[in-house]
């Protein structure tokens, strides 16, 4: 399932910029479009985000960042009161190509689970990756008549607590005496 990388090395990606017309500091996917066109690529691939920032030469956290800010400028956008700034929008595209690219990677995996559960008994693997890479969709989730599933919160007020620890040292003093604790 692998596909082949039709882009340069890391070395040839990083040798390559373009100028930057913009306030501050510009973003690397912004000056260097391959190290971009790279990440997306990688994403689209199904790579975990350390993977996609290390094979790209580029430090994870820096990857975080501006999906962070992506996410967030992407929020803002919808507001009224605010207008997007043309740094702001290259964090945005990004973002959702970003995005895509992952929904894609996993879509295509789903179909070849799909084919693979039809076709054939070989389907753990893939299932098994889908379980690892997207958790919070495909992984082990409680049945709803485990413990696990009927946990409960109760938030208790501090007058609620004390009469609680009260009333068990009251239960505790009537119930056990001292032939029932072994010295």
């Amino acid at each position: 399932m692998p596909r082949k990388s039709t882009h340069e090395t890391a070395d040839e990606i990083a040798a390559t910029t373009i100028e930057y017309e913009g306030s501050g500091r510009a973003p690397e996917f912004i000056k260097r479009p391959k190290l971009r066109a790279h990440l997306i690529e990688l994403a689209g691939q199904g790579n975990f985000l350390y993977v996609v920032a290390q094979a790209a030469g580029i430090k994870d956290e820096t990857l975080k960042n501006w999906l962070t800010k992506g996410r967030k400028y992407y929020g803002l956008q919808a507001r009224d009161d605010h207008t997007t700034t043309p740094r702001e929008q290259h964090y945005i595209d990004f973002f959702l190509e970003f995005t895509s690219a992952e929904a894609e990677a996993e879509r295509v995996l789903v179909d070849h689970w799909h084919d693979l559960s039809i076709n054939s008994d070989d389907h753990k693997p893939t299932e098994s990756f889908l379980a690892r890479r997207y958790p919070e969709r495909w992984g082990k989730r409680p049945r709803e008549n485990t413990p696990a599933a009927r946990q409960v919160v109760v938030h208790l007020t501090a007058e609620t607590m004390e009469a609680a620890k009260k009333a068990v040292a009251d239960w505790e003093q009537e119930t056990f005496t001292d032939e029932d604790v072994d010295l």
